[in-house]
């Protein structure tokens, strides 16, 4: 089978959860089938060539920044995205098309040339902000809303990556039947993940993921300074970067907390593998989330988490409260409250039930569940 992943972004260059799970997904399938990447060119002039073997990678041209200055997404990179999509689609011959949601102007030019070509198509949809976008960009989230409805009426097929989102876009105007919408989640790595030496530094809290507004970081610095008051040894590690790395180092300064906590930007994986073996809880503070991968990665390395409740967040649905981590409100007092109700949970039974739980989401099971649908796309067509 000729499958097309189209996404603007490509993992390593750009790590973030769809990224990685295009990436996955395709280094699986590749052995038997004849997987295709089409995104901007992220491998171009990079000092090491880490491109999955036997995979073709197909450029529409040269990256562009993803994000503005302020951290908000960029309109004219998905603009561009989308114009270009078009035309590595009509000349591929493919025999499916998985397209990403997000940035929406390429479903929308995806699913008129996957028309033209007569190739069936899946939408992998990642989240549906719907209202939410006029609380990310104010009146002009009007434009944001409306492009994602079209990309909604231009999606015949989908893949939904947890039943939140599932939720979300069959509440939407135009979204396709029921029975079209499958529910494929994200994965793990177990033996990446268990192959990666503890780290030598034991942290009490980590985080990782980009550093947004809305990922809420800033909530877990305030939550870290209540409990340092009264655990003055606390420990805590944030692994990532983004455009809100300078207001969080110096909230970190002003909160007293410049010797409590480590920002480790962008690392690799496998330290990154090594800091949860090594780390007492995860948190995840972040108001938007379409899953919340990093759970489950912690889970895999017997980590658990505390995640913030939010009516844009599906994280929670990967908690199994007071088992494998806490969920809590999204203010300071209570996230302290939670991380600490969480570092107190039981060791041994707790980092079993997390191991357990993750087990259920591997990567391998993912690409197979992915295929399957694949296929039903095919005979359906």
């Amino acid at each position: 089978m000729k499958i097309a992943l189209v996404y603007d972004a490509v993992y390593p260059y750009v790590k973030g959860g769809a990224e990685r799970r295009y990436f996955e997904i395709g280094r699986r399938l590749a052995p038997r089938h004849d997987v295709h990447i089409v995104s901007f060119a992220w491998w171009a002039n990079q000092p090491r060539d880490e491109r999955l073997p036997g995979v073709t990678y197909t450029s529409v041209g040269r990256p562009m920044p993803l994000y503005r200055d302020d951290g908000k997404r960029s309109a004219s990179e998905a603009l561009q995205f989308g114009l270009a999509v078009a035309r590595p689609i009509l000349a591929g011959r493919f025999d499916v098309i998985d397209c990403a949601s997000f940035p929406y102007f390429s479903v929308l030019t995806a699913s008129v040339a996957a028309r033209l070509t007569r190739t069936p198509m899946l939408v992998t949809w990642l989240e549906h902000w719907g209202r939410y976008w006029l609380d990310y960009w104010g009146w002009r989230g009007l434009a944001g809303r409306t492009v994602e409805s079209a990309a909604v009426a231009a999606t015949q097929r989908a893949i939904a990556i947890s039943e939140f989102t599932r939720s979300r876009l069959l509440g939407a105007k135009f979204s396709p039947p029921a029975e079209q919408v499958s529910i494929v989640y994200n994965g793990v790595d177990f033996a990446a993940i268990d192959a990666a030496a503890p780290h030598d530094v034991r942290a009490d809290i980590v985080y990782v993921g980009r550093l947004l507004a809305h990922k809420r970081v800033d909530l877990l610095l305030r939550a870290s300074q209540i409990m340092r008051r009264r655990s003055p040894g606390l420990r805590i590690v944030i692994v990532g970067d983004g455009p809100e790395m300078p207001s969080l180092v110096a909230l970190a300064e002003k909160l007293g907390l410049a010797n409590a906590v480590s920002f480790l930007g962008f690392i690799s994986e496998a330290r990154v593998h090594s800091i949860f073996k090594t780390s007492r809880v995860l948190v995840l503070p972040s108001e938007r989330e379409g899953l919340g991968a990093t759970v489950l990665e912690a889970n895999a390395a017997g980590t658990p988490s505390v995640v913030v409740r939010s009516a844009e967040s599906a994280a929670v649905q990967l908690v199994q409260e007071g088992i494998t981590g806490l969920t809590c409100a999204p203010d300071a007092v209570n996230l302290a409250e939670a991380i600490e109700r969480c570092l107190d949970l039981p060791e041994a039974p707790t980092r079993a039930a997390c191991r357990a739980f993750a087990r259920r989401h591997e990567w391998d099971d993912v690409a197979q569940r992915v295929l399957r649908e694949y296929e039903r796309a095919r005979a359906a067509s």
